[in-house]
């Protein structure tokens, strides 16, 4: 704006003929990018912040610096036949200017229409991944028994032991739906690493040597395998019971350790548990109300990660559609105040 309207004249006409313009130009963006501001995303509001910045940077340097940079004897090319052929073709425009309310309505229209599929509400549309290579992976998820990233149930705990115990409580409830076909399967740190209470009674399950061996005498009486024959099995059964309990520090520089690490986190409020849920085979869908009713009278929360997303995403959209509003409102009020012409 500033070199093409700089056409040889002194600053001070410069200033008072086209600043004013500029001016309420950069304060109309600024009004619109400061309705972001207020915005519960980050994303958004940074991007209304940056663009105010770099708003009024720009108008300081024009205004400021620029005048004291532009070299003496400073001109431009005559620019003033592409403004008369553009007012002629203005001109041509304005006679057809009746059809811009009838194009209005007609967008109205179109808006009122198909208010329920202007916005993809899904954020899987914002993804480059095409649908059928989704279709794909949540195929060869299935095929693999992978669980579905989308629903997990939620723990949390104060220490590592207690989570672990929550995690085996509420196992036992999934159990039971996996039992009856309602849920696949589910991933549990406690398959790895059972708590200290479980390892205990499973070492204290086990017979002593001496009586696991008149068992087996027992097991054994008219079969033709002979008893000495199964030694080995007392020996390790007998280590068993004797070994140290399973500890993090026993699985570290192992797959289980990775596998017990992306299950049961570490904040600095206490512990989280992480349970991913398998939906049935076949086109089953996994039913959350059974799910939660499973689930009743514990602390376990049951998400729908997707789920969520998009009601997230839902809020965050209609709340840039509301405050996109309130921008055009205030830019509408400040054009009104500095023409000083309401219509």
């Amino acid at each position: 704006y500033y070199f093409v309207q700089s056409d040889g004249k002194d600053e001070g006409s410069w200033m008072e003929r086209f600043w004013p313009t500029i001016r309420l130009g950069v304060l109309t963006s600024i009004f619109g990018f400061a309705s972001l501001l207020f915005s519960g995303f980050p994303g958004l509001a940074q991007l209304g912040l940056y663009s105010i910045a770099g708003l009024i940077t720009a108008a300081a340097v024009t205004r400021f610096v620029l005048p004291h940079l532009r070299p003496a004897g400073f001109r431009i090319r005559d620019i003033a036949p592409v403004g008369r052929a553009l007012s002629r073709f203005w001109n041509l425009l304005s006679r057809g200017r009746l059809a811009i309310p009838v194009l209005a309505i007609a967008a109205v229209v179109v808006l009122v229409t198909h208010r329920d599929q202007l916005w993809n509400a899904s954020l899987s549309g914002l993804s480059p991944v095409s649908a059928a290579d989704q279709a794909l992976d949540q195929s060869l998820r299935a095929d693999l028994g992978a669980p579905d990233l989308r629903y997990l149930v939620v723990l949390k705990a104060a220490d590592r032991e207690a989570a672990l115990r929550a995690a085996e409580a509420v196992g036992q409830r999934l159990d039971a739906l996996v039992r009856d076909g309602a849920l696949g399967g589910f991933e549990t740190p406690a398959r790895f690493l059972p708590s200290t209470a479980i390892q205990t009674a499973r070492q204290q399950s086990l017979p002593a040597r001496d009586e696991l061996a008149r068992r087996l005498d027992t097991a054994l009486a008219d079969l033709p395998l002979r008893a000495d024959k199964l030694s080995a099995f007392l020996d390790d059964v007998d280590a068993a019971r004797r070994q140290p309990l399973l500890t993090p520090e026993a699985l570290k520089n192992t797959t289980l350790a990775l596998a017990v690490d992306s299950l049961l986190l570490e904040r600095p409020q206490g512990w989280t548990v992480l349970m991913p849920l398998r939906a049935p085979a076949g086109d089953i869908p996994l039913d959350p109300a059974r799910i939660q009713s499973a689930l009743a009278g514990s602390d376990a929360l049951f998400v729908d990660i997707f789920g969520e997303s998009n009601r997230l995403y839902q809020t965050y959209l209609d709340e840039a559609i509301l405050l996109s509003l309130a921008g055009i409102l205030a830019i509408v009020v400040l054009m009104a105040v500095a023409l000083r012409q309401p219509a």
